[in-house]
């Protein structure tokens, strides 16, 4: 009976199993909420992939019954079970909300982290922000789009960026860049931007602490694009063309010709020009001053020498600089990529070539190749490898603005062309009297022609980066698993200078040490005739291990991830330069010249020929082990920790010193979870706090002695010589940071509003400073570098974001809004330092003032009789200059303004967007700060020929010091007294403004090829440095370039296309 129920059974079952087994098509369509079609979505069945069309529809081949995965990009993902009898699907997708609980995963460069449950600090610019801008390297994205990130050019900030202020004083000021993992030691210039999926800030200690003693100035973690299992093929496609106008030439302040031929005759008339008449090595004088010493020496009339100077008064050389020497910049910039992936590898390969002309005809090409692949071969095990490659050309262009001088000076009424167009001679070193008659015409021609001797002086830098990685993932269990990476960095620049004979540089050289009355008649050239090539090579190369244990469990109301982990780490950078003379660069032949002795020149002195080789050559090692964990209890509480010791060979001389310990602690409590919170406007809301500690490393530091060798020999004993640059400093070690945080998240219903609000407190702490030491040790100093100095700062980070409109027509906003002070609190300053005003360029560490301050020296007036700058003396005006400067002896008897960083900064973004059209416009704005403005400079108007356009409202009579701040023009020139004014009241101004930074304009539309292939095309176009909207001073100053050159208007056009 068993047996007839049992083949029963398998006849009534036998179909069944026949029907799920046999293939069949499943059809459907993707909807959104409003039914409205989503192409692009991808289906997913059993190892079969497909994508909707144009209208939303799609078809597959399934085989059993199994799951039916949906999903696309900004929507929540849908599983559902189907079978051969499944009727036609209508699949709607729901749109991710963007509260801030459900916003994408931050990365830190160690692991991967949901924002409900992190404690730290966090800023995420994704790939549609970062498109907003043109531009060909990453970082000058993230401008007016960063929460906390400022931009500011500063002498010893050469980033030009910091993250929430400066946590040092002395020590390194750039962030710590990490680019998919690992730190990126090479130039950030070489990342391409179109391969970039997202930028995340860690900017406090518990977001950055785990990065330890080189996150104490904030972390940019760039995560680039990878394919993703189970994803059809996707190709992307971006080109752009970039074109800046040429530079405004005339907003510099440059001194009238008038006014500067005036200078040149009253000099004329005092005998300024006597001594360089006499010189034997015969200096260059302008043309106005040979045209006065010709009508001295009655060669010309007066009538002629003022018409000729009436002529050169109304020549303004910034015509011929805008008319023949700068152009447009065109920057070309052109990206592909390929990526997806199966169930068992996905892959990602692109290519980018960008070609940049700029105003001046330098150029600069880069050609970028990425592949990155993940290979899953097991649900537990995941293999990871990239590659990248980066290949880069840099040529210089023609010589800009200040190129073509006489003697070193800058003239405002040269002329780069004759009268018939054609490059112009100019007397740039010696007088023309002198060239065209010395040697008898035996030596080389010795006229410099500005507007043709760049194509003579040939200067390339070729760069390559590869940077290798790869990592090994295995789930030992669902809860646990293991990380294993290695990183590869290679990078070396190969830098030519090839000057060749028609260089004047080269004939110069030449001419200079030739001698022409030798016995028998012929030239003795100690210098062989030749073109002068300068090479240099620099190779920086890294290797970079990690291991790492990974816990992630959720159980009940309990939640915890945590890593543990170490790292190895080496750098080794070595580079050489080399000259060589008389090199043909068709034959590859060389001279030979003779840097040990001296050698007679032909104005009868003796000189060395330089000729000293360079060679440089670190090692650096570094070894960490570190934890970070996170707990969450019902999904309200989070309470998270981190621990890292590092240890490098710069620091300490004992294994024990070398180590330095760093942590963080953070909580996070997610209020709007409570029972007792009843806020339903505001439905989402958490606190954060966190403290900690990161650090900052000074690679050129070291604890022991270190030294330097200089290639030229003394020029007295003829010997090798160097110096010590660090002595032995056993106690030195890392500089280290604190941070407290303090945050709020929310948003509102709908998400209508929402953002963040966040305060925090930095202290640097054991800073490089300078130490007493003292002077009977012998070493030659009065201070030495040791952990001593202190810093602290504070400020505010808001976020904003709304959605005003929000049908068919939208329009959102993006806010901004920052506050940073950063003052110093410890700092050694010798006794007896007498203190003067400052340009806020660099820090000026003084205790209880911002880093980078401005200090002015008190202002009196001008003196109403002679027009003298006075200060005060006892409280009374003076215009004693050397009294007046050494009346400081502490700072707070100086005016202080303020700030020369601002303390409120950031941007207004707006969004439009209307079916496919979308405007975007972004506006950048800095508040609470000051700038000290260029002036004219009698001392280097008269000895070195700079003037400056503020002459021409100087003080000139009685009565003048009440319209101008000026002084007269006084002779012979007193360095103290323009030191004195220019480092006074009137030269400071107020540096807020606010501009508008970029503006742009895309029409995205989706085309259809054929059913199940289509294409997302993108047409943008993008205007950025549009100028000023509103500015403090009224002078007419961008306050970001007040005496140079403003960043010139780009504007952009490019398409976008995905397949």
């Amino acid at each position: 009976m068993k047996l007839i129920y049992l083949l029963a059974a398998v006849l009534y079952i036998q179909p069944l199993l026949a029907q799920q087994s046999n293939p069949y098509i499943l059809q459907g369509v993707v909807l959104n909420k409003e039914n409205k079609p989503i192409a692009g979505a991808t289906i997913s069945i059993h190892g079969n992939n497909t994508v909707s069309d144009i209208s939303g529809r799609f078809s597959i081949i399934g085989k059993y019954a199994d799951t039916l995965t949906v999903s696309h990009t900004g929507y929540k993902s849908i599983v559902l079970m189907v079978n051969s009898s499944t009727p036609f699907l209508t699949v709607h997708l729901q749109q991710l909300v963007k509260v801030l609980e459900d916003i994408a995963i931050f990365s830190n460069g160690y692991q991967s982290l949901p924002k409900e449950r992190t404690t730290g600090s966090f800023t995420q610019v994704d790939n549609k922000t970062l498109n907003l801008q043109v531009s060909t390297g990453i970082i000058d994205r993230l401008k007016g789009v960063t929460n906390g990130m400022l931009f500011e050019n500063k002498t010893d900030n050469p980033t030009g960026y910091t993250i929430r202020g400066l946590s040092t004083i002395n020590g390194p000021k750039a962030p710590l860049i990490i680019v998919d993992n690992f730190p990126y030691e090479g130039d950030i210039a070489n990342i391409n931007p179109n391969d970039v999926e997202d930028v995340t800030i860690l900017k406090d200690a518990a977001a950055a602490s785990v990065w330890g003693t080189r996150a104490g100035n904030g972390v940019i973690v760039i995560t680039t694009k990878r394919g993703r299992f189970n994803e059809p093929l996707r190709i992307e496609f971006n080109s752009n063309m970039v074109i800046a106008e040429k530079p405004n030439l005339y907003y510099l302040p440059q001194m009238s010709s008038k006014d500067y031929i005036g200078v040149e005759k009253f000099l004329f008339s005092q005998g300024y020009y006597n001594s360089y008449e006499s010189n034997p090595n015969f200096p260059a004088l302008s043309p106005a001053v040979e045209l006065m010493i010709k009508e001295r020496d009655g060669i010309l009339s007066g009538t002629e020498v003022a018409a000729q100077l009436n002529a050169l008064g109304n020549k303004d050389i910034r015509d011929d600089y805008q008319n023949y020497v700068y152009r447009k910049a065109v920057n070309q910039q052109y990206a592909i990529s390929l990526r997806g992936g199966g169930n068992v590898m996905n892959y990602f390969l692109s290519g980018g070539y960008d070609k940049n002309i700029g105003a001046l005809q330098d150029r600069y090409d880069r050609v970028n190749l990425n592949m990155a692949n993940s290979y899953q071969p097991f649900k537990t095990l995941r293999v990871n490898m990239g590659i990248f490659y980066t290949m880069s050309k840099t040529e210089n262009g023609r010589g800009g603005y200040g190129n073509a001088t006489i003697g070193g000076r800058q003239i405002p009424y040269l002329s780069l062309v004759d009268e018939n167009g054609n490059p112009a001679a100019v007397a740039n070193t010696y007088r023309e009297g002198f060239t065209d008659t010395i040697g008898g015409g035996k030596l080389l021609n010795w006229k410099y022609y500005p507007l043709d001797d760049w194509r003579h002086n040939r200067q390339t830098t070729s760069s390559k980066s590869m940077v290798a990685n790869m990592g090994i993932n295995w789930q030992i269990i669902p809860a646990l698993g293991i990380d294993l990476l290695y990183q590869y960095q290679n990078q070396q620049t190969d830098s030519r200078y090839l000057k060749d004979m028609e260089s004047f540089e080269t004939r110069n050289l030449i001419n200079t040490f030739s001698q022409i009355n030798t016995p028998d008649g012929q030239i003795r050239y100690y210098v062989p005739p030749g073109s002068v090539l300068t090479t240099g090579t620099g190779v920086f190369v890294s290797h970079n291990g990690r291991a790492q244990i990974n816990l992630n469990k959720t159980s009940g109301d309990h939640s915890i991830a945590f890593i543990a982990g170490s790292e190895i780490r080496q750098t080794h950078s070595y580079s050489n330069a080399f000259t060589t003379y008389g090199y043909d660069n068709d034959f590859l032949t060389t001279g030979v010249v003779d840097p040990v002795n001296p050698y007679p020149t032909i104005f009868g002195d003796s000189r060395y020929i330089s000729n000293s080789p360079s060679f440089a050559d670190r090692i650096n090692r570094f070894i960490s082990f570190y934890g970070n964990g996170a707990y969450t209890f019902r999904g309200k509480y989070t309470l998270s920790g981190s621990a890292r010791r590092d240890a490098s060979n710069l620091f300490g001389v004992k294994t024990n010193d070398k180590w330095t310990p760093l942590w963080s602690a953070g909580a996070a409590w997610h209020i709007s979870k409570e029972a007792f919170y009843k806020a339903g406007f505001i439905p989402y809301l958490k606190m954060r706090l966190t403290y900690g500690y990161s650090g900052n490393v000074d690679q050129s530091k070291s604890a022991v002695t270190t030294m330097s060798y200089y290639g030229a020999p003394d020029y007295l004993t003829n010997l090798t010589y160097g110096m010590v640059e660090q002595f032995y400093n056993p106690q030195l070690r890392w500089e280290k940071v604190s941070t407290l945080n303090v945050g709020f998240d929310f948003s509102s219903s709908k998400d209508i509003l929402s953002g963040s609000i966040e305060y925090y407190k930095k202290h640097g702490k054991d800073l490089f400073g300078p130490s007493p030491i003292d002077y009977t040790a012998g070493l030659g100093i009065n201070t030495v570098i040791k952990n001593i100095a202190d810093m602290k700062g504070s400020g505010w980070d808001i976020s904003l974001q709304s959605k005003n409109i929000d049908g068919i027509f939208k329009w959102y906003t993006n806010v901004i809004f920052n506050i940073n002070s950063s003052k110093t609190a410890d700092y050694y300053t010798q006794p007896g330092v007498t203190w003067g005003g400052t340009f806020g360029e660099s820090i000026t560490p003084i205790i209880g003032k911002p880093l980078y301050a401005i200090f002015s020296y008190p202002w009196a007036g001008l003196d109403p009789a002679t027009g003298d700058p006075r200060g005060f003396i006892n409280k009374m005006p003076s215009a004693d200059y050397s009294a007046i400067i050494n009346t400081f002896t502490t700072p707070d008897s100086l005016i202080y303004h303020g700030p020369a960083t601002p303390k409120y900064f950031g941007a207004l973004g707006n969004t439009f967007r209307y079916k496919d059209i979308s405007l975007t416009a972004n506006i950048y704005y800095k508040f609470g700060y000051f700038f000290r403005r260029a002036t004219i400079n009698y001392d280097q108007l008269v000895n070195a020929g700079i003037g400056h356009s503020d002459y021409e409202n100087r003080w000139m009579q009685s009565g003048d010091e009440n319209k101008t701040t000026i002084p007269s023009f006084i002779y012979p020139a007193n360095a103290l007294r323009d030191a004195f004014y220019a480092l006074s009241e009137p030269t400071v101004t107020n540096g807020s403004y606010i501009r508008l930074q970029f503006i742009n304009l895309s029409y995205e539309r989706i085309i259809a090829f054929t059913k199940n292939k289509f294409s997302t095309l993108t047409l943008y176009v993008n205007a950025s440095n549009l100028g000023l909207l509103w500015k403090a001073n009224k002078l007419g100053l961008d306050p970001e370039s007040p005496d140079n050159i403003p960043a010139q208007k780009t504007y952009a056009i490019g398409i976008k296309a995905t397949f």
